[in-house]
């Protein structure tokens, strides 16, 4: 009897099918970690704004005048997946938010808006716990 030297059609689609089973049980936990990659960065984002807000006050003793492209910021961050904004700007307080855009909206329903305020004060427009969403 000759030797074979390729695959049965069987043991081909076995193999699609474990790998098909693989991809649907891995694509959900790496779209998460994604989400929570850019949450991260739009975290990070946000203390720096505040920083340069703090900085600014120092030199103008005031917040007002401030806005986040004079600060050297973008309105878009974490690969424009979140829009940077200054809620609420005064002479002695500010309240900054990281809405999430696009998929990121999508997949972060928990917690949804960051927000960081002129004290250090941190919160959220979802329904998860501020400590999750803050880390």
């Amino acid at each position: 009897m000759p030797r074979s030297h390729g695959f049965s059609l069987l043991e081909i689609i076995i193999t699609l099918a474990i790998i098909s089973i693989v991809t649907a049980l891995c694509f959900p936990l790496y779209s998460q970690h994604i989400a929570e990659e850019h949450r991260l960065e739009a975290r990070m984002t946000l203390e720096k704004l505040a920083a340069a807000l703090e900085n600014y006050y120092l030199s103008h003793n005031t917040y007002q005048g401030a806005t986040i492209e004079n600060l050297g910021f973008s309105t878009m961050i974490a690969k424009d997946n979140y829009q940077l904004a200054i809620t609420s700007l005064t002479s002695t307080t500010f309240s900054l938010t990281a809405t999430p855009m696009a998929s990121q909206a999508e997949q972060d329903l928990l917690c949804k808006t960051l927000i960081l305020n002129a004290t250090g004060g941190k919160n959220i427009t979802g329904e998860g716990q501020v400590s999750d969403c803050w880390g």
